[in-house]
């Protein structure tokens, strides 16, 4: 049985990275003729030039028709109620790609959506796995904790798809390692769920890889972010039904954030950034990991290589540590790893710029600390423009 389940899913994995293969080619035909492109405006655009913004419409349409077809999709409960979801995901955020919604209206397609997941697939929380001292936890704290984690890891991940190849990089990651645990314990079903995705997402990626020719946007982050959700929660859930497999098993529902370190960290220090200097969580800016590290000079393709090495590192620092410490502590554990690895200040930045760069020479400037944002290497370009022709007017004047 185990056999056939391997091959069936290595089919339904190679139908659908060709699918969102084919389709890539179709939508940027589409996206000419119809001039549906992202052009590059607005304060946090990090790409010039008219690129689409269709990818998204590939990996939902690969994923979704390869997994009902497949013979898996018969043993998802209510899987009536998760094509109604993703087609509301979906449509929102196709709509934002096209024509942009607002944010009140886009957190209600996320909010329905989740409640078509919890209350007609039945998938919710009901076990904390001991975190603070929890364990079977009723419906009265699973629903809004399963509500603040599927909106959470929706927008986290969208929040990150800043930059060439790294919101489907991390998608391509997190589902790799749902698929192998769900696949190593015999749940099949999500097995395949997980490397359907995987699958759909690498398809996508070969197009936008550096320099990208097209980006996923909200369609995909959003739809992404909400299969990664419902992973998630189903491998807490699991987790504590079936037969430990791994020594980390007891440990999963920290294992969740330290797999998705990278949009949620980055997410929860950025909210924090901007609720201490008054203003609004939601504000677009450039204070997401990825601009920091942009200003050190490093390419969108060294980013994403950085970042998930660095999520690697993390899910395997607390892999380990799961070993001796409790949940508990392991969640302390991810978040000091967590604050310490990932180049948010002055000085750590100041230390991968030497690195990438082979410079190790100090100067007093260095220690100059400013609440200014870091500017972007085009901005500083330009201020040394701006500072060279103050300079030529002088001169003619003397």
């Amino acid at each position: 049985m185990e056999v056939s389940n391997f091959y069936i899913i290595g089919f339904c994995v190679f139908v659908a990275f060709w699918v969102s293969t084919a389709l890539i080619p179709i939508l940027l035909l589409v996206a000419k003729r119809k001039k549906l492109f992202d052009d590059g405006n607005g304060f946090h655009k990090l790409h010039d030039g008219l690129i689409p913004t269709l990818g998204g419409v590939a990996i939902f349409t690969a994923f979704i028709i390869t997994f009902s077809a497949s013979s898996f999709a018969d043993n998802i409960q209510g899987y009536g109620y998760f094509i109604s979801a993703s087609i509301i995901l979906f449509a929102a955020g196709l709509k934002d790609d096209l024509i942009e919604i607002s944010p009140t209206k886009k957190l209600a397609a996320q909010f329905l959506a989740t409640a078509l997941i919890v209350f007609g697939a039945g998938i919710q929380f009901t076990n904390m796995g001991g975190v603070f001292g929890l364990e079977s936890i009723s419906s009265w704290v699973g629903i809004p904790l399963t509500f603040f984690t599927i909106i959470v890891v929706i927008n986290a991940h969208n929040l990150i798809d800043g930059i060439d190849g790294l919101s489907g990089s991390i998608g391509v990651l997190a589902s790799l390692f749902f698929g192998y645990w769900f696949y190593k314990v015999g749940i099949y079903h999500w097995a395949a769920f997980s490397f359907i995705l995987t699958a759909s997402i690498l398809g996508f990626l070969w197009y936008n890889r550096p320099p990208a020719k097209i980006f996923m946007g909200d369609t995909g982050s959003l739809i992404i972010g909400f299969y990664l959700a419902i992973l998630a929660v189903n491998f807490v859930e699991y987790s504590t039904l079936v037969t430990d497999v791994v020594y980390w098993q007891p440990s999963a529902p920290i294992i969740v954030p330290a797999v998705l370190v990278v949009s949620l960290y980055d997410t929860l220090r950025i909210f924090i950034v901007r609720a201490l200097k008054g203003k609004s969580p939601f504000e677009a800016d450039k204070g997401h990991v990825h601009h920091h590290l942009l200003s050190v000079g490093l390419s969108h393709g060294q980013i994403v290589i950085f970042l998930l090495s660095l999520n690697v590192i993390i899910l395997g620092s607390v892999i380990v540590a799961s070993n001796f410490l409790s949940n508990t502590w392991l969640l302390v554990f991810l978040l000091s790893i967590s604050m310490a690895l990932f180049p948010t200040n002055r000085w750590k930045r100041n230390l991968l710029e030497r690195f990438s760069t082979g410079k190790w020479e100090f100067n007093e400037l260095d220690e100059i600390e400013t609440s200014e944002p870091v500017p972007m290497p085009e901005e500083v370009y330009s201020n040394h423009e701006k500072e060279e022709s103050e300079e030529l007017k002088i001169v003619q004047k003397v």
